[in-house]
């Protein structure tokens, strides 16, 4: 393969995961769009819930089950809305303790 036609299919390439990525958050945005509040996310998929928390920025979002994904999900949209979240036993016992 020539150097020529070797930078023309990087180019190709680069253009065609850019489309991609493009796409995938368009789907996200629409999933979004759709949802009107954290009940919605039970009706979703786990591969919808993923790629939600992906572009959220939640780590560890690969390992989660669908649970964890909507607790996690609501937690990050509180934050987002300046709502208080809510604590478990365990951050209650601990704030107690202080």
């Amino acid at each position: 393969m020539s150097v020529t036609a070797f930078q023309r299919r990087r180019r190709e390439l680069a253009k065609q995961r850019k489309l991609e990525e493009k796409k995938k958050i368009e789907d996200v945005k629409k999933v979004e769009d759709q949802l009107d509040g954290s009940n919605k996310l039970e009706d979703l998929k786990v591969s919808q819930l993923k790629e939600i928390a992906k572009e959220k920025g939640i780590e560890g979002y690969s390992n989660m089950k669908k649970e964890e994904l909507i607790k996690a999900l609501t937690e990050i949209e509180n934050f987002e809305n300046d709502d208080p979240v809510k604590t478990d036993n365990k951050n209650k016992k601990l704030e107690g303790a202080e």
